[in-house]
C-alpha cells in the first residue's frame, strides 16, 4: 500500500470526491410492512411503510375528533372506512364485524362520516377526496391496487388482505384512544431499520436511473 502512496493504518470507509473526504454513513428509518401506532397530544395515529419490491408508500391513519382519516399517495385526510368500503366491504355490518363489535359505536361516527353506501359512491367519494375529475374507476382502481397498502400485492387479489389489514389499524387506533392497548415505542430498534450503503446507493440509483425526472424519463427515442 505505501507503494501506491496508501497509509496502510487508514480505516478507510470514505472517498476523495474534488479533494474533499464524504463517507456513507448507516441511515435510521421506520421499520417497513409493519403498523406503528403512536399518540402525541391526545392525537391517536398509525404508522406504516408499505413496501414492495424497492418501493415505499407511507401511510398515515390519524384520528381527529373521532374520525380516523388516512393519508398516502395523492389522498389526503380520507376517511379510511371509506377505502374499506371501496375494497369490498360494502354493508355496515361487514364493515362494524371487521374492525370489531366492541367499537361499534366509534365505528358508526365514522360511517357517517362517509356520504357513500356501498361500493361504487365510495370510488365516487374517493376520487372526490383525491381531486379526481375523469376516469374515475379506472384511477382508484389504481389507488386501491398500487398504492394502498402495496406490500400485501398490487393486484385486484389483494384487496380483500388489504382491507382486513385497514380494519386492524382502524381498531387498534380506537383501541389506543381507549387506553385498551399501549402506544409503541418509536425508538426501540424492533420498529426502527438501518439503511447501510448498498440499500442508500441502489435508492440514489433508483432515484437517478428510475424516478420520475430520472434518465430513462427523459430518454428519447428516434
Amino acid at each position: 500500500m505505501r507503494e501506491k502512496g496508501e497509509d496502510p493504518k487508514d480505516p478507510g470507509g470514505y472517498f476523495i470526491i474534488n479533494g474533499s473526504e464524504k463517507t456513507i454513513i448507516a441511515m435510521e428509518e421506520m421499520a417497513d410492512n409493519k403498523p406503528i401506532y403512536l399518540e402525541d397530544d391526545g392525537e391517536q395515529k398509525c404508522r406504516i411503510n408499505s413496501e414492495n419490491s424497492g418501493y415505499v408508500q407511507r401511510h398515515q391513519l390519524i384520528r381527529d375528533k373521532d374520525i380516523i382519516n388516512i393519508n398516502f399517495a395523492n389522498v389526503k385526510k380520507t376517511p379510511a372506512i371509506a377505502l374499506i368500503r371501496a375494497l369490498g366491504y360494502e354493508t355496515d355490518k361487514e364493515i362494524v364485524e371487521a374492525i370489531g363489535e366492541k367499537y361499534s359505536s366509534d365505528i358508526y361516527l365514522n360511517l357517517y362520516e362517509v356520504d357513500a353506501s356501498n361500493q361504487e359512491e365510495a370510488y365516487e367519494y374517493i376520487g372526490r377526496q383525491a381531486g379526481i375529475t375523469s376516469d374515475v374507476q379506472e384511477r382508484v382502481d389504481k389507488i386501491l391496487d398500487e398504492y394502498l397498502l402495496p406490500h400485501l400485492g398490487q393486484e385486484p387479489e389483494a384487496r380483500e388482505e388489504k382491507a382486513e389489514l385497514l380494519a386492524s389499524m382502524i381498531r387498534n387506533v380506537i383501541a389506543l384512544s381507549k387506553g385498551d392497548i399501549e402506544k409503541d415505542d418509536m425508538d426501540h430498534y424492533a420498529n426502527k431499520r438501518l439503511n447501510l450503503a448498498g440499500e442508500l446507493l441502489e435508492m440514489q440509483f433508483r432515484s437517478v436511473f428510475l424516478g420520475k425526472w430520472g434518465l430513462v424519463a427523459r430518454m428519447k427515442y428516434n
